[in-house]
C-alpha cells in the first residue's frame, strides 16, 4: 500500500514551510555574523561539502495496533544552528530545553509562595547607529550585552528572569522599501536588511513606554504579550537568530539566560538520564522500529515522503526511545526573587493608575467626560 506520510501537523507545517522559504533570502553582512540555517562551515569554506549524515533517513517506526496512522519517519541531525538542513531541529531542541527551565522557575517559585506570572515576549530595539560599531567586534558586543542590555535595561525595566536572543535583520521589500508586514506589492521581492534588536522571552513587567523612552533614549520596545507556554515563541525566534561564527567555523552561543533563569539563581541540583518513548499518536503506546516491510519510493523532506508498506513482510523490532537528561532545580535566592516580584507588582499597579488617568484626560478632552 502506497502512503503519503505528513511528517508535521498542518499548523506546524505551515510555520516550518515559511521558515524554509525565508531561509534563502539574502541577508546584509556585518563582520562574522550569520543567520541561523544559512550554511555549513564546510559549504561556505573550501570544498562545499555538507556534513555526511545531515537529514539522512534513519528509519521508521509504528505502533503494532495502528500501523498506518502511527507511522513516523526518523532522520539524522547534526544539531548545529548553522546547518542548512538541521537548524530547524536544532532550534526545536534548544527551545524545549529553555521552555523547560522557564516552567521550572515558575513552578519552584510557586512552591515558595511567589507568583511570577506568565512568560512575556518583548522586542528591544536600539538605533542602528548605536549598534554598528559594537557588532564589528564580538568581545565589545559581549560586554555591551552583559553590562548594558542585561544589567541596565532588563534589570531597571523589571524583566527579572528569561532568555535574551539577538536578531540582526528584518525582511524588507526591494520594490517599495517597506517591511514585509507593511508591503502591499503583488509580488514581494524580499531581502534581509540590518535592524538590530533583542528578543527577551521571560518573566517580569516592562516599564511604561513613556518611562522607558525617557530612561533609554536610543531604544524602543514592542510588547508581544504573555503566554503560558513559550516553546513556539522560542522556537520561531531561534530559527532566524544571529550567530557569530569564529574563524575556525565554531559558533558562539545563540542566546543568554538572564536574571533568575541564570544557573547562579536557578541551580541544577540533580540530573537523571531517562529514555523517553516515542508514542503512538492514537493510543499513546510506545512505537516500535520497522525492521522489514517499508520501502521509500520518493519525496523530499520536510514536505511529503512517499513510502510503501508491504504488509506480508512487515516486522516490528524494539521500542523507539530517546535519551534525555532530566534536571531538577532549586532557586538559590528566594527572598531576592520575592523582592523583585513585589517591586514589579508595585510598578505595574502604578502603570495601571497612570494609564487610567491618561485615558480619563483623553476622554474629557474629546467631550465625553
Amino acid at each position: 500500500m502506497a502512503l503519503e506520510v505528513e511528517i508535521l501537523t498542518e499548523s506546524k507545517y505551515n510555520v516550518i514551510d515559511q521558515i524554509k522559504e525565508n531561509q534563502t533570502l539574502e541577508f546584509e553582512r556585518i563582520a562574522n555574523w550569520i543567520i541561523a540555517g544559512s550554511g555549513n562551515f564546510e559549504k561556505t569554506h573550501d570544498d562545499g561539502r555538507y556534513r555526511d549524515n545531515c537529514n539522512t533517513f534513519r528509519g521508521a517506526s509504528a505502533c503494532k495496533d495502528h500501523i498506518y496512522k502511527s507511522l513516523t519517519l526518523h532522520y539524522n541531525h547534526c544539531n548545529k544552528m548553522d546547518c542548512e538542513t538541521c537548524f530547524i531541529q536544532a532550534s526545536s531542541t534548544r527551545a524545549r530545553e529553555l521552555n523547560g527551565k522557564l516552567k521550572e522557575l515558575r513552578e519552584k517559585a510557586l512552591k515558595e509562595g511567589v507568583k511570577i506570572g506568565m512568560v512575556k515576549h518583548i522586542a528591544l530595539s536600539p538605533t542602528k547607529e548605536l549598534m554598528k560599531e559594537i557588532l564589528t567586534d564580538y568581545d565589545k558586543f559581549l560586554k555591551f550585552r552583559r553590562e548594558f542590555v542585561v544589567k541596565t535595561i532588563l534589570e531597571e525595566s523589571g524583566l527579572f528572569g528569561g532568555v535574551l536572543i539577538l536578531d540582526l535583520w528584518v525582511k524588507q521589500c526591494r520594490t517599495c522599501g517597506k517591511k514585509d508586514y507593511e508591503c502591499s506589492c503583488e509580488t514581494k521581492d524580499l531581502k534581509r536588511v540590518l535592524s538590530p534588536h533583542f528578543h527577551y522571552i521571560g518573566y517580569g513587567y516592562v516599564l511604561h513606554a513613556n518611562d522607558f523612552r525617557e530612561k533609554f533614549k536610543d531604544w524602543v520596545y514592542v510588547n508581544f504579550g504573555s503566554r503560558e507556554d513559550a516553546y513556539h515563541t522560542l522556537f520561531y525566534t531561534l530559527t532566524h537568530c544571529a550567530l557569530w561564527r569564529k574563524d575556525d567555523g565554531k559558533l558562539k552561543p545563540a542566546y543568554e539566560t538572564t536574571g533568575f533563569l541564570n544557573s547562579k539563581h536557578l541551580e541544577p541540583i540533580h540530573t537523571v538520564t531517562k529514555y523517553i518513548p516515542h508514542k503512538c499518536r492514537v493510543c499513546k503506546k510506545p512505537t516500535r522500529r520497522i525492521k522489514r516491510g517499508l520501502v521509500r519510493t520518493g519525496g523530499k523532506f520536510p514536505h511529503t515522503i512517499h513510502v510503501q508498506l508491504i504488509d506480508h513482510e512487515l516486522e516490528l523490532g524494539r521500542e523507539i526511545r530517546y535519551k534525555t537528561l532530566v534536571r531538577s532545580y532549586r532557586i538559590k535566592n528566594v527572598e531576592e526573587l520575592r523582592e523583585a516580584v513585589e517591586k514589579n507588582r508595585v510598578r505595574y499597579e502604578k502603570y495601571k493608575r497612570k494609564k487610567k488617568k491618561t485615558e480619563s484626560i483623553e476622554k474629557a478632552g474629546n467631550g465625553e467626560g
